[in-house]
């Protein structure tokens, strides 16, 4: 059976690193595809897909939190070191995650003919065409909540390697696949078919990547104990409110860009949406690498677990902070490079307002990560469902008055309300003191990127646009913020950090 968790700087920097592989290379595989597949689908189609997986993010909230609630008692067993309670969960969770599952496909079959015909603003040609998508979204949905669930046992116990291995083809094939079926002349239906297929493969892997790290849970083999059912739900309730109100947050903007606006409007503002948020692959990867640690941390040690909450909060803001600022800076160069004129005369401005968005998420998101590692997700459900009806007004106003642009700010300034009361709850738990920022550098490197930025964008202002100045306007913010990063806001412990984490990765490992 497997040992616990020894949980170190340079594991936890080492397997956020290879979670950053892992989603960056899908990445560079996405620049490349999504140009041809919105070509050849039409914005109209390219819309109609992307709101198909937004209703399936909306249904994942059928788990009841059983996934997050399983990552967290594993990591806590590991920590503690009675590994011999780990096989119970894994097969409590799985069993009720099947049933809900199933649940939840029978629902979104039944409705999809009102969605679809009545809510979404369809174009009639289009109807049927959509219907068959979202029928095979539904059946996806099962497929979906048991590979998360798997997932999140290796997040347990830090096998970021397995699921690296698995994650990068698995998400490369998500943009390759519809690219290669659009080049054989397939239709929507077909696309989305083959992404299931692809998807029930990636879930027989992960099943036989779970078994090889956790030989214990085929004995005893699909028993369901009632007393860990209930330590599940309990934790996993708080965690399925604050899933159903996140997922709401998440995907509310583009739904009703969707339903006031038009299919078009809907790709334009995807297309900006994802992109910003593209970069948080960088505190996903940080996250589903910390959630384990300090839940495995809340059992052993809470001191070292506010200072590594500290030293992680000064990474992301350094890190998230630069590329946010870049975005934010180049993003009408980056639009018309990629996408061309049409696109950067309708998403420019949309894309620089979720540029200063996804540096607040990612804060939003630490925050809220440690909260529920150390036993506080009531804290963080009750201030998501708060902003619920707050978001729903704010974004249906600004989108009737200013488009898709109304919704991007909507979005952004509840998440700044996010990040402000999330650390408001880590400060009164103890967890984290404002003074912080200023001791360890953030607020001066904060203070300094706004200012670079501010020249940056009037320098590029009076320079005629191509490719070799704006890769010279581009090496100079880079040069100069990366010097000022290590000179005056890296200290001692942090350069020893990196070091070591570099060696980490040395041919022996």
């Amino acid at each position: 059976m497997s040992q616990s968790i020894k949980i170190e700087g340079s594991l936890l920097a080492k397997n956020t690193i290879l979670n950053f592989i892992g989603q960056v290379v899908p990445l560079l595989v996405a620049v490349v595809t999504i140009p041809y597949i919105i070509h050849h689908l039409g914005p109209e189609r390219f819309g109609i897909f992307s709101l198909a997986f937004v209703v399936l993010g909306y249904f994942t909230i059928i788990d009841l939190g059983l996934g997050r609630a399983t990552t967290k008692f594993v990591a806590e067993a590991l920590g503690k070191g009675e590994t011999e309670q780990i096989p119970a969960i894994v097969w409590t969770s799985l069993i009720f995650t099947s049933v809900l599952g199933l649940a939840g496909e029978l629902i979104l079959i039944s409705i999809t003919p009102l969605l679809v015909e009545r809510v979404l603003n369809v174009p009639f040609y289009l109807i049927e065409e959509t219907k068959s998508v979202f029928y095979i979204i539904s059946a996806t949905l099962l497929i979906v909540l048991i590979t998360a669930t798997l997932s999140g046992l290796l997040e347990a116990y830090q096998r970021f390697d397995l699921l690296n291995t698995l994650k990068i083809p698995s998400n490369v094939l998500t943009y390759v696949i519809p690219a290669i079926a659009l080049f054989f002349g397939a239709g929507l239906p077909i696309i989305v078919l083959l992404l299931l297929m692809k998807n029930l493969c990636i879930l027989l892997i992960y099943l036989f990547l779970t078994l090889k790290v956790m030989p214990a849970t085929t004995r005893p083999f699909f028993r369901v104990d009632f007393k860990v059912a209930n330590s599940l739900f309990s934790f996993g309730g708080w965690m399925a409110l604050h899933n159903a109100a996140a997922t709401i947050l998440l995907y509310l903007d583009r739904f009703l860009v969707g339903i006031f606006l038009t299919m078009s409007a809907v790709t334009y503002y995807i297309v900006s949406y994802e992109l910003a948020n593209r970069f948080l692959i960088i505190t996903s990867s940080m996250m589903a690498v910390l959630f384990p640690a300090f839940s495995s941390l809340e059992a052993m040690d809470k001191e070292k677990l506010q200072k590594l909450f500290v030293r992680a909060l000064k990474y992301l803001i350094l890190i998230m902070g630069l590329i946010s600022g870049i975005v934010f800076i180049f993003s009408k160069e980056i639009l018309l490079l990629w996408l061309g004129n049409e696109f950067t005369m309708k998403s420019t401005v949309v894309l620089q307002i979720f540029a200063i968005g996804a540096f607040l998420c990612s804060l939003a998101w630490i925050g809220g990560v440690v909260l529920q590692a150390t036993g506080n997700p009531k804290v963080v459900t009750i201030i998501h469902i708060l902003q619920v009806p707050i978001y729903i007004l704010s974004t249906w106003l600004l989108i009737k008055t200013m488009g898709i642009e109304g919704a991007a700010l909507s979005w952004t300034i509840r998440i700044l309300l996010s990040s402000v009361l999330l650390f408001f709850t880590c400060w009164k738990v103890r967890l984290f003191k404002p003074i912080f920022l200023l001791q360890n550098g953030s607020f001066k490197f904060a203070v300094v990127l706004c200012v670079i930025s501010g020249i940056t964008i009037v320098i590029k202002s009076f320079i005629p646009f191509s490719l070799i100045n704006i890769s010279l306007i581009f090496s100079g913010f880079m040069m100069l913020m990366l010097v000022i990063i290590w000179k005056w806001v890296l200290d001692q412990e942090d350069k020893a950090f990196i070091i070591c984490t570099v060696n980490s990765f040395n041919l022996k490992n």
